[in-house]
């Protein structure tokens, strides 16, 4: 069935691999089944990303009608995508919001990723791999993806003690994983090149802390720009032309940050993060509504796009490849931020509910964690081709399960309503309905 499917497009499009309408038409196909198994997945109680993915599934690795060269071509999509889910995150950390939880948030945040890094090393170590092999893959496992958790609150209008709790979780610990995979990194390269040998201390740690450093000062810069914008000049347009200006900036911050990302090696969700938590803390009430709103509506396409193209670029066969290592690895990661964010919720005297459920939802892994592995795969040799098959085995699981689980402890916390799903938007495209409002005390924003 997919060698026929596959002839009769090769047929109307000519060259698969580098026909840039092939590529839009798969991309339509992928949307289109994306949204009809999203819903049917809905029907069946799982989350519509687990739909999504396996959309992209039934397209690429079963029918192969998208190719290796075809998502390559529809990357910016994806990084598109991740750059508006960032931009999101940021605009919920309305900070006096969480002036009484900064605490416990930035302990869980360190907590669970330095006890999921731990953990894995160690289970490696165990089981015989190399340190350079331990300390790579320990670094990856800390990485959590965002985007499921944002699709699943936005579209079940999850809100919560667990909700407010991991939003800010998922976006700092990419900041924190960024530190650890630099430090890992540099010493695995070290360990395999020349045995260890002229390990430099300051470069090691410094790396990290610039890509960090710049990232975040460029995402207050732009922040900045546009809160000032949005304060003294779009607020006084009429509605229609504010809905059009307001959408306009966002798209712009997005494109800008998925740019300085890709030329200048700064993190893909960090950059968009700190401008949407920067504008968010300058603007009103009434701005951020609207802001989330008209964003809301434009990016249902892309969410559906990026999670089937996720499941179109899954590979069966790494599965097998993967082997006893990457049974331990992806077994080890679950356990690491389950004990981890249950430890860090201690520490930091979370409430029962959140200890209990939100290392639920911090298990699906994705954008963050394939950056990682193209960088160790590129810099390590065959060491890094080796860790790529693992980690990649590791997200094929983590993509169709971990939206599941995450759910689930939503659900168990009552963030969700067990069985509801908000219908209020009766088009088929709609995926984000309108953001969980902020709670507040006074009529001024957040």
């Amino acid at each position: 069935m997919g060698i026929i499917m596959n002839m009769f497009f090769l047929n109307v499009f000519g060259n698969l691999d580098f026909d840039i309408y092939y590529e839009l038409m798969m991309l339509c196909v992928l949307i289109v089944l994306g949204i009809l198994l999203g819903k049917l997945a809905e029907k069946l109680s799982i989350p519509a990303v687990t739909g999504y993915i396996v959309a992209g599934i039934l397209v690429g690795p079963v029918l192969h009608l998208v190719t290796e060269e075809v998502t390559g071509g529809l990357k910016i999509i994806s990084n598109i995508a991740i750059g508006f889910i960032a931009y999101s995150i940021g605009m919920e950390l309305w900070l006096p919001k969480y002036k009484n939880s900064a605490k416990e948030i930035l302990i869980l945040t360190f907590v669970q990723a330095i006890m999921t890094t731990v953990i894995v090393f160690f289970a490696l170590l165990v089981f015989k791999q190399s340190v350079a092999v331990a300390l790579l893959l320990s670094a990856i496992a800390c990485a959590t993806a965002p985007a499921p958790l944002m699709m699943i609150i936005k579209r079940y209008k999850a809100k919560g003690r667990l909700t407010d709790t991991v939003l800010p979780v998922v976006g700092l610990d990419d900041g924190v994983g960024i530190i650890i995979f630099g430090v890992n990194l540099a010493v695995a390269k070290a360990l395999i090149n020349n045995g260890g040998e002229n390990i430099n201390i300051f470069k090691i740690i410094l790396t990290p802390l610039k890509e960090l450093g710049l990232s975040i000062l460029l995402g207050v810069i732009v922040g900045l720009i546009v809160g000032v914008l949005s304060n003294k000049v779009i607020k006084n347009f009429a509605k229609h032309d504010k809905n059009d200006t307001y959408l306009s900036l966002a798209i712009i911050c997005v494109f800008l940050s998925v740019t300085a990302a890709h030329y200048f090696s700064l993190s893909p969700i960090l950059v968009p993060m700190v401008i949407g938590m920067t504008v968010t803390n300058m603007i009103d009430k009434d701005t951020f509504k609207t802001q989330t709103r008209v964003i809301d509506k434009f990016t249902p396409p892309l969410m559906i796009a990026f999670f089937t193209l996720a499941g179109a670029e899954l590979d069966f066969k790494i599965l097998v490849n993967a082997g006893l290592v990457g049974i331990i690895y992806i077994l080890a990661r679950i356990i690491g931020k389950y004990v981890g964010s249950y430890i860090g919720c201690l520490i930091g005297g979370s409430p029962k509910e959140v200890r209990n459920h939100i290392g639920l939802t911090l298990l699906p892994q994705g954008g963050v964690a394939i950056g990682m592995v193209i960088t160790v795969a590129n810099e390590c040799g065959d060491v890094g081709k080796m860790i790529q098959t693992i980690v990649l085995a590791g997200i094929f699981i983590y993509e169709l399960f971990g939206p599941i689980l995450a759910k689930i402890g939503f659900e168990r916390t009552g963030d969700i309503v067990k069985g509801a799903l908000n219908e209020s938007n009766n088009d088929a495209n709609t995926v984000a309905l309108e953001t969980t409002e902020v709670s507040q005390t006074s009529e001024s924003q957040k």
